[in-house]
């Protein structure tokens, strides 16, 4: 289990995961696109942002732990390895089969490099970014 410390809850809907994380001593920072689904989250720290046309707009290593929950938007991937410091990890649960997912292959290799500490028939759901180097802003 991971120290509490800066948590980025990407895609943070109405904010349930970013208030538990919260609730437990994280300083969590919340991402959504919508402006109603973040006045719910009722969270100190907000960012109004669309995931899917821009980049995660944080600068690398800032992020203990990142939640990407049934958020499925390959590109955003890479993008939370780079604002993930070293040591991190990453909470994603993603389809690996039926509709809207990714098969298990395609998702390790977004991860390359990471340790995939959870996985559930259908879904993996826990990354480690302990082997990992550290990426630069333009990885």
């Amino acid at each position: 289990m991971l120290s509490p410390g800066n948590a980025l809850d990407l895609a943070c809907g109405a904010g349930r995961n970013a208030r538990y994380l919260a609730q437990r001593g994280w300083m969590v920072t919340a991402v959504d696109l919508s402006v109603a689904a973040l006045r719910l989250a009722r969270m100190p720290r907000i960012v109004l942002a669309d995931l899917e046309r821009n980049a995660i707009p944080f600068r690398a290593g800032l992020f203990d732990f990142v939640l990407i929950i049934n958020f499925l938007h390959e590109p955003l991937f890479a993008d939370a390895l780079r604002v993930l410091r070293r040591g991190g990890a990453i909470a994603a649960a993603i389809r690996t089969i039926g509709n809207y997912s990714l098969p298990p292959s395609t998702l390790r290799n977004h991860f390359a490099g990471c340790r995939i500490v959870v996985e559930h028939e259908g879904e993996i759901v826990a990354i480690k970014n302990s082997e990992a180097p550290e990426r630069s802003a333009s990885a």
